[in-house]
């Protein structure tokens, strides 16, 4: 890897045009880093979305699958969508940023990569319930 690698934050959608928009302008606000493009990954997102993004201009992949059940019984469909997304952008890193963690402050990105070594992979823990208990 050279010494600017090309980064990819890579979030979902589904069917919020208010969340895409959401971190769209977050990614914006907090992010300065030129090698750096965020990325839509469409997990069976509706037409209005898809359309959405295309008007916009976004950086978008359509991932399509078996209907959805509804959460938690689709979470296979969900990691299809992260494999298909991180398996089709051409990048040297690839972030991904789930529905209850966005690009949220000045320099987030730098102070994450601020960790990095070829050694490791850099990961944050998902927490679904919205609770996480000390030590874990």
């Amino acid at each position: 890897m050279d010494s600017t690698p090309k980064i990819a934050v890579i979030s979902l959608i589904f069917k919020s045009i208010e969340y895409l928009e959401f971190v769209k302008k977050s990614f914006d606000r907090h992010n300065d880093m030129d090698n750096t493009d965020l990325w839509f990954v469409g997990n069976n997102a509706t037409p209005e979305v898809v359309n959405h993004i295309q008007s916009k201009g976004y950086n978008y992949l359509d991932f399509r699958t078996e209907q959805q059940e509804i959460y938690p019984k689709n979470i296979k469909q969900i990691y299809q969508a992260w494999n298909f997304g991180g398996n089709n952008i051409p990048v040297d890193l690839l972030i991904f940023i789930n529905s209850d963690m966005f690009p949220c402050c000045n320099k987030w990105l730098e102070k994450m990569l601020a960790w990095y070594r070829d050694d490791i992979a850099l990961v944050e823990r998902l927490v679904e319930s919205g609770r996480l208990r000390s030590g874990q």
